[in-house]
């Protein structure tokens, strides 16, 4: 939640992310630390569209068919992957209907989920 609005891509993206780091590094959930999850978003020099990129060449060499209707991973990711950020010259605020989903997108929903400010309520 931030500020009455559930950030849904975040949440999504944040599950995703652990799913990726634990299945690669054959560890639980769990086991995943932060700084591992923020790896996969903060690639220094990368468009955002390469980072996606690199989280579905990921996703395929974990086995996953990302057009296959049947695998419930690659249907959430479909679904996340689906471009929902605002435009750049309209505010925030338009966008928002407290109380419903703020849709950003996985890496910039990701980052919100990981900012500071919730660092006391997401421990991992």
């Amino acid at each position: 939640m931030w500020s009455g609005t559930t950030l849904a891509d975040g949440g999504a993206a944040l599950a995703t992310a652990l799913y990726i780091v634990a299945r690669e590094e054959n560890v639980t959930p769990a086991d995943v630390h932060r700084a591992q999850v923020g790896e996969l978003i903060n690639r220094h020099g990368e468009a955002e569209g390469e980072i996606l990129l690199s989280w579905e060449a990921r996703l395929r060499a974990l086995g996953h068919d990302l057009d296959a209707p049947g695998d419930p991973v690659s249907v959430r990711w479909r679904k996340l992957r689906g471009d929902n950020s605002p435009p750049g010259s309209t505010s925030d605020a338009v966008h928002i209907d407290h109380g419903a989903e703020h849709r950003w997108g996985p890496l910039e929903g990701l980052r919100s989920v990981l900012a500071p400010v919730y660092e006391n309520r997401l421990q991992f």
